[in-house]
């Protein structure tokens, strides 16, 4: 039984999320000709750079095996080598190596065939003629614009943006590197002054550099205050929710204020929204026990993401870190902060 480009696609499509299926075909039909020496290695990494849409399921197959009837393809990590390796996937700062191990006996090339016309395009051609050729070429175009829509909104949605911060930092660690995540609820129902504190329990090296991820909404505001908005543009719900409580809208996330409801008291204030939370919701972290305060933390790209996903990074003092946003009224607040912490980086 030999490997063919029907097998390699199907096994490629159990293993991608379905946001993915339709870029299945165009990679396995590179990854059979890489295999059967129709395509270099050279002119493979050329392919899947100059093609977003193969490189994403690249991504996506990251540390993933995918097993054939006589083969198996495997997706190393960055911190592998095997016999093609794929560079600056997609623009991104990060090797990935594609490890090939097929059954060479037993796959062999499917035959050269020379290419023909299709029967059906025959018939069009004949009986409706160039018009009709041209309509279908215009849905073509239609369907190619409303694919590259999607895909540029799947490229702004969160678990993209987590997924590339992610192995990019990868990329960045030393060896042995530890990796902490950690969840800080907006509510707290002892209405004290502060959201949080939350530990790391992971310690941070001294001066050792650490690459902090943080995703999330949130509201500082009771649910039924945005029923009349003061200005921006709200989101329905927090993308991660706290639990065992009412959620609503959401106007924060973990760096910008975006939205505003009409019962704030900054809401007569001129400014321009999105803006910087640090003078407002400020998010701090301690390093040590003797900071009373912490440090207020400012992302290392200071532009409002409407992923919602910031990246910063920290010098440890040598004992687990703690964060927490200073706020008023915590027992009307709901929405959660995902904080992930990679280090030492190098």
């Amino acid at each position: 039984m030999t490997t063919n480009i029907r097998d390699i696609e199907q096994a490629l499509q159990q293993a991608l999320p379905s946001d993915f299926r339709g870029d299945t075909k165009r990679l396995a039909e590179l990854l059979y000709q890489v295999v059967t020496n129709e395509l270099t290695v050279e002119s493979f990494e050329h392919t899947v750079n100059a093609e977003p849409l193969v490189s994403a399921p690249i991504v996506e197959l990251t540390d993933k095996d995918i097993v054939l009837p006589n083969a198996v393809i495997s997706f190393g990590s960055s911190n592998q080598t095997g016999e093609v390796r794929v560079g600056d996937v997609a623009g991104r700062d990060v090797n990935y190596t594609l490890n090939l191990h097929f059954n060479q006996s037993k796959s062999q090339p499917q035959q050269a065939h020379t290419p023909r016309i299709p029967v059906f395009w025959q018939m069009v051609q004949q009986k409706w003629g160039v018009g009709v050729i041209a309509l279908a070429i215009i849905a073509l175009v239609m369907l190619i614009f409303y694919a590259q829509r999607q895909y540029a909104a799947y490229r702004s949605s969160p678990q993209y943006v987590l997924s590339w911060t992610t192995a990019t930092t990868t990329a960045l660690l030393v060896p042995n590197a530890q990796s902490k995540t950690i969840m800080l609820d907006a509510f707290d129902s002892n209405n004290t002054r502060d959201v949080g504190p939350i530990s790391s329990t992971m310690v941070l090296e001294n001066q050792q550099r650490y690459r902090v991820t943080i995703s999330g909404t949130w509201s500082t505001w009771h649910p039924s205050w945005w029923a009349s908005l003061c200005k921006g543009v709200p989101e329905a719900k927090p993308q991660y929710e706290s639990p065992g409580r009412p959620n609503g809208n959401v106007g924060a996330d973990a760096a910008y204020v975006f939205a505003r409801p009409q019962r704030s008291q900054l809401c007569g204030q001129q400014e321009t929204l999105p803006v910087l939370a640090s003078g407002q919701l400020p998010l701090r972290m301690k390093f040590n026990p003797n900071d009373v305060e912490g440090q207020l933390l400012v992302p290392d790209v200071q532009v409002y993401q409407p992923s919602h996903v910031y990246v910063y990074t920290v010098i440890g003092e040598g004992y687990p870190v703690e964060l927490y946003i200073r706020d008023d009224a915590t027992s009307e607040n709901y929405g959660i902060l995902k904080i992930r912490i990679d280090g030492p980086l190098k």
